[in-house]
């Protein structure tokens, strides 16, 4: 008889890794980066800037910022721009924004968690096939390379490139057809 492993599909930030030391290290080491102070309790208050315009009935809906890395890009700015005068923080915010963005995407602002490695290693060693869904930034493919995991994730599934973030069921009918794995034999793993 054979068993059908099921597909495992990862979230990413705070399953997998995280911003080290915390998410408010992205705008205190850009803002430092520009001469420019910053609160963390006002950074961390300001996050919910942003995707609540995209609310549907289904999850948050954007396929029409989502047509290339440069629209996604020129939003996500405006986005930062946003957070940071919630935040009350002064300067050049667009630059400042900018920088965050790039920020987001490089491997030397994450660590995985100190389990992740040999977990995905006896997940792989089983059989298992796996994948990644996330609502994350357009180079999060290039980001999952750069620390050491693309081999262990054919796919990389960010809500960047499909236009909709979890919960919405288009950003997992995509991971899916990408696996080529049926919603039955398929479980999503995350921290939330």
């Amino acid at each position: 008889m054979t068993i059908l492993l099921p597909f495992l599909l990862f979230d990413f930030g705070g399953t997998l890794a995280d911003i080290h030391p915390n998410h408010e290290w992205l705008y205190q080491r850009a803002c430092r980066e520009f001469g420019v102070t910053a609160d963390d309790e006002r950074i961390k208050a300001a996050q919910a800037e942003g995707w609540d315009r995209y609310e549907t009935p289904d999850g948050p809906a954007h396929p029409h910022i989502s047509v290339s890395s440069e629209a996604f890009a020129r939003y996500k700015v405006d986005v930062i721009v946003e957070r940071l005068k919630a935040a009350g923080i002064a300067g050049p915010l667009p630059a400042l924004a900018a920088r965050i963005l790039e920020l987001d995407t490089q491997p030397d602002m994450y660590r995985l968690y100190d389990e992740t490695p040999a977990v995905l290693d006896s997940l792989a060693a089983a059989g298992h096939a796996m994948g990644i869904i996330s609502n994350h930034e357009w180079d999060l493919p290039e980001l999952i390379d750069g620390l050491g995991l693309g081999g262990v994730f054919p796919v990389v599934v960010t809500s960047a490139r499909v236009g909709y973030r979890k919960p919405h069921p288009a950003i997992y009918r995509e991971a899916l057809d990408r696996a080529g794995a049926a919603p039955q034999h398929a479980v999503m793993i995350g921290d939330s």
